[in-house]
C-alpha cells in the first residue's frame, strides 16, 4: 500500500475510534479499473470495530489524466461530499449515498474514502444487462429527490447556491489548451459517434443520421456551449452529471425485488437542466425492452416532482443532444472497455480513424434501440 494511503487510512481510523493497532485489509478480488481511476475495497479493523471502505484512487497515466481532467474529478467529488451533500440536504431528503471518510487531492495521488455499501448488501447492475422499468423508475424517484431539494436551496439561498457551484469544474464537455489532449479527446467522442452512426435503423431514414453528422459531430468544438445554463433555462438545478447503471447500486428484498436505490460516483457534477441526467440515464441503461417505454420513465420522475410531463419535455431537445453523446460514449466506449486505460483506447481509435468495427452484435442492438428512442422523444428535430 502507498505511503500516503496509508497515512490517510490512519487518520480515517483515528477519527473512527479504531485503536493504534488496527488492521488494514486489501480485498483484491473487487479491485475494479475505469476511465477514472481504480477502486479497491479495503476493511479497517481492531479487536471490537470493523470499518468496510471503498478506495477510490487516480489513474497516474499522463494521457489520460490530461484528458479526463482527473484532479478536477476528484476533486469535483471531495467538493460534493464535504460541502454540497448537506446543504442540499438542508432542503429536502435525499437518496441513499456513500458517506465520505477523506480524501487526498495532491496531483497525481489523488485518493477518496467513501463507505463500503456492499456491507448494507447493495450491488451494481451489469451495463450489459441494462435496467428494467421498476428499477430505472426507482431511478427516477431518486434523481427528483435530488433535483428538487437542489432547487429549493437555489430558490430559498441563490447566493450560496451559485456560489457554491462556481467551485466546479466541467471535466466532459469541455476544450483542452493543449492541441494533442483536444485532438484525442475529440477522437473519442466521434469514436463513440461514428459508431452509432453505423447502427442507424434503415426505418428511420435520414434525420438521425443527419442529426448525429451535422449536429454532433460537425459541432463538436461547440460542446462546452452545450450544457452551460442560461438564464432563460425552465429549470436549473444540480446534476447527477454521470447518471448512468454503474453508478447506481441496488438494495433487495428476500424476494429479489429491489427496495433502495443508491447514487455514487459524484465526479461530474454540474448545473442543468433534470433533462440532462433523466437522457443519460434513460438512453445509456435502459434494457431493449425498457426502452420501447421512455413515457412511463419520465412520467414517474414528473409524478415525483409534482411536474407536468409536457413541461419537462419542453427540455428535450436543447438537452438531447449532450444526453445523447454521453449514452453513446458509454456504450461504445465502457462495455469495450475491459482493463484499458483511455490512452489504449485512443490508440485503438486512431487505427481504426475512430469507428469500432468489432461492435458486439448486442451492442449494435443496442444502439438501434436507443436510436429509436431518441428519435420518438424529438431529440432529432432541429
Amino acid at each position: 500500500m502507498e505511503p500516503h494511503v496509508e497515512i490517510l487510512l490512519r487518520d480515517i481510523a483515528s477519527k473512527e475510534g479504531l485503536l493504534s493497532s488496527f488492521r488494514a485489509t486489501v480485498n483484491s478480488n473487487v479491485n475494479g479499473k475505469s476511465f477514472h481511476g481504480i477502486v479497491k475495497s479495503i476493511i479497517l479493523e481492531d479487536s471490537s470495530k470493523r470499518l468496510p471502505l471503498i478506495l477510490k484512487q487516480c489513474h497516474t497515466d499522463g494521457l489520460t489524466r490530461d484528458v479526463q481532467k482527473t484532479h478536477d474529478k476528484f476533486n469535483n467529488e471531495v467538493l460534493f461530499y464535504s460541502e454540497v451533500v448537506e446543504r442540499i440536504r438542508a432542503y429536502g431528503p435525499l437518496p441513499r449515498i456513500p458517506r465520505y471518510y477523506g480524501s487526498l487531492l495532491t496531483e497525481s495521488m489523488e485518493t477518496i474514502v467513501l463507505e463500503d455499501l456492499r456491507e448494507d448488501n447493495f450491488v451494481l447492475k451489469p451495463l450489459s444487462e441494462g435496467l428494467d422499468i421498476i428499477h430505472l423508475n426507482m431511478v427516477a424517484k431518486a434523481l427528483a429527490k435530488l433535483h428538487d431539494a437542489s432547487e429549493k436551496w437555489k430558490d430559498n439561498n441563490p447566493d450560496s447556491f451559485w456560489q457554491t457551484f462556481n467551485l466546479f469544474k466541467e471535466t466532459f464537455f469541455i476544450s483542452h489548451a493543449d492541441q494533442e489532449c483536444q485532438k484525442l479527446a475529440t477522437l473519442l467522442h466521434e469514436h463513440a459517434l461514428k459508431s452509432a452512426l453505423m447502427c442507424v435503423p434503415p426505418d428511420l431514414g435520414n434525420q438521425c443520421s443527419d442529426y448525429i453528422r451535422n449536429s454532433m459531430l460537425a459541432r463538436l468544438e461547440e460542446m462546452t456551449e452545450w450544457v452551460k445554463p442560461l438564464n432563460r433555462d425552465r429549470f436549473t438545478t444540480v446534476l447527477h452529471g454521470d447518471a448512468w447503471c454503474h453508478n447506481f447500486m441496488f438494495k433487495y428484498d428476500s424476494n429479489g425485488d429491489p427496495v433502495e436505490v443508491a447514487l455514487i460516483d459524484w465526479q461530474m457534477v454540474r448545473l442543468g437542466s433534470p433533462a440532462l441526467d433523466l437522457l443519460e440515464c434513460f438512453l445509456s441503461s435502459a434494457d431493449n425492452s425498457t426502452l420501447m417505454r421512455p413515457m412511463d420513465f419520465v412520467a414517474t420522475y414528473s409524478d415525483a416532482r409534482s411536474l407536468q410531463s409536457s413541461d419537462l419535455m419542453k427540455d428535450f431537445h436543447r438537452w438531447g443532444r449532450p444526453g445523447l453523446l454521453i449514452a453513446m460514449s458509454i456504450l461504445v466506449n465502457v462495455l469495450t472497455q475491459g482493463d484499458n486505460t483511455i490512452a489504449v483506447k485512443f490508440e485503438e481509435a486512431v487505427k481504426s480513424n475512430g469507428i469500432d468495427s468489432a461492435l458486439k452484435l448486442e451492442t449494435q442492438v443496442r444502439i438501434r434501440s436507443v436510436l429509436r428512442t431518441a428519435e420518438s422523444l424529438g431529440l432529432f428535430q432541429e
